[in-house]
């Protein structure tokens, strides 16, 4: 995989659904996590799944469950 990445094409990932990326876009993303410093970049990965929801697992696989169906956002900045 080429070891550069576009810096535009990964701040426009600001906001959108992880689930929804294309596998390019999931292979730039975590290239960019990898080396966000040296691109200057504040990557992060948030959950939807409230602590109430998570209150309600049984279980470690029924959180996972939970979380999974609850998505998760990405956030790109460049401070």
């Amino acid at each position: 995989m080429n070891e550069a990445i576009n810096i535009n094409e990964v701040l426009a990932m600001d906001g959108h659904e992880i689930s929804k990326l294309t596998v390019e876009q999931r292979k730039m993303l975590d290239l960019a996590f990898l080396k966000s410093r040296q691109y200057g970049l504040a990557i992060a990965v948030t959950n939807k799944a409230t602590s109430e929801d998570l209150a309600k697992a049984s279980s470690s696989e029924d959180a996972e469950r939970i979380m999974a169906e609850a998505g998760s956002i990405v956030s790109v900045r460049k401070p």
